[in-house]
């Protein structure tokens, strides 16, 4: 029955970002600079690794042009 089981997963997540958004300023004063730091530094690295994959597959075509 996925009919049933769509409106529970879409309720679940509006619970989750309406809470989210609720705690988030005092999630944000609470965690600290450390986990601000592992947190920008994550999306850095998603931010890297996605500009490496999108540079990465022009660069297969060069590769074999050179060969």
């Amino acid at each position: 029955m996925p009919r049933s089981s769509l409106p529970s997963t879409l309720f679940t997540n509006v619970v989750a970002v309406t809470l989210l958004s609720y705690y988030w300023s005092w999630i944000v004063e609470s965690i600290g600079a450390f986990w601000k730091a592992v947190l920008v530094a994550f999306f850095v690295l998603v931010t890297v690794n996605t500009d490496v994959s999108l540079s990465a597959q022009p660069e297969a075509p060069h590769d074999h042009d050179s060969d």
